[in-house]
């Protein structure tokens, strides 16, 4: 069964503590929001942008200092992928990439489609974490 994208909105909302504040914005109150957290002087800021390149999203990824952006090992994510990154590098900024979904490991050994991404993301000197998020059935 395929997993499919959950905004940071519905997981803080089935969080039993409120220990971590959630703000909603559009892009055009972004600027105001991260002035405001830089005065609270906050450690962190997650940005959770819609997974297409709109106004929003473009928005985010000028504001951030770095852009982490979860890809499932397939060859539809990588050119998402490869296209958010050539997005990144268009307005300066940095990014990794986390591989999500994934395969599980066989006796340590990631699996061909995680190494063909990899390999992917190395020829294009794209930075990505070295672990990965397996499947998890239940």
């Amino acid at each position: 069964m395929p997993t499919r994208s959950v905004p940071l909105s519905q997981w803080h909302d089935v969080r039993t503590t409120a220990d971590i504040k959630l703000l909603g914005c559009g892009a055009g109150r972004l600027d105001d929001m991260l002035r405001a957290a830089r005065k609270a002087q906050l450690d962190w800021v997650i940005i959770d942008a819609a997974p297409a390149l709109g106004d929003q999203t473009l928005a985010a990824m000028r504001a951030a200092d770095m852009v982490l952006i979860p890809a499932r090992p397939s060859i539809f994510d990588l050119r998402v992928t490869l296209r958010y990154a050539e997005t990144m590098h268009s307005v300066g900024g940095r990014l990794a990439v986390v591989i999500n979904s994934a395969p599980p490991r066989r006796e340590g050994i990631d699996s061909p489609i995680v190494r063909d991404v990899r390999a992917v993301l190395t020829n294009k000197r794209i930075a990505f974490w070295n672990g990965q998020i397996t499947n998890v059935t239940s």
